[in-house]
């Protein structure tokens, strides 16, 4: 899929080109499939919410996608190991990208 017109999605899609994404708090999944969708290599997404990641991979599901069911705090340790991070905000909601 080539990028949308517009400068935001033509940068974003620069941007996960051939990335490793971490989506914390994926909900839905529609950021992992965002993501997917525009050239990532790879896309974790991990809730706490059984309910919402059954939706997503009933809805969002892709070759690139894993979903994992875990707390956020319980993955700090794991995620300290994981550096360089760039760290994205699109709204208010906290996404964390592995470059």
């Amino acid at each position: 899929m080539e990028p949308e017109n517009g400068m935001n999605s033509r940068r974003y899609y620069l941007i996960l080109k051939e990335k490793h994404i971490l989506d914390l708090g994926c909900g839905y999944g529609w950021h992992c499939k965002y993501a997917a969708e525009h050239k990532a290599k790879s896309v974790v997404g991990v809730d706490i919410s059984e309910k919402m990641l059954k939706v997503a991979q009933e809805k969002n599901q892709d070759d690139k996608i894993t979903y994992i069911h875990s707390a956020i705090e319980d993955l700090i340790p794991i995620l300290n190991l994981m550096m360089p991070l760039l760290v994205l905000l699109p709204s208010t909601i906290l996404r964390i990208m592995i470059v």
